[in-house]
């Protein structure tokens, strides 16, 4: 059943669009709203420094390349907690680091 949710979805997107490039344009855009809550991150990145880490690293990043300096209060934990509750981007962004490292991926049965 699952292996048809992507063919119905496809099918859905197109048919409404025929002819545009609006369709991908939407599911392009709804894609960037894709994000596991706070909670779920925070529980994965407790438990995986390394990975809490290389999230500090692309806020770090992310704030340089818009001209702004950080503090090291900016980066402590929970300033990354109140980031990820009031930033729809930054959950984005950890939802896919967590994933490229093998987290919050579907399994078998």
């Amino acid at each position: 059943m699952l292996s048809l949710v992507p063919g119905l979805i496809r099918a859905q997107g197109s048919s409404g669009f025929a002819g545009s490039g609006e369709g991908t344009d939407i599911v392009t855009e709804n894609l960037k709203r894709v994000a596991a809550t706070t909670e779920q991150i925070l529980e994965i990145l407790n438990r995986d420094v390394g990975l809490m880490v290389e999230l500090k690293r692309w806020i770090a990043q992310d704030a340089g390349e818009s001209g702004q300096v950080l503090e090291e209060s900016d980066l402590n934990d929970n300033a990354l907690a109140q980031r990820l509750n009031q930033d729809l981007r930054t959950r984005v962004i950890a939802t896919r680091l967590l994933r490229r490292y093998g987290y919050l991926l579907p399994q078998l049965n």
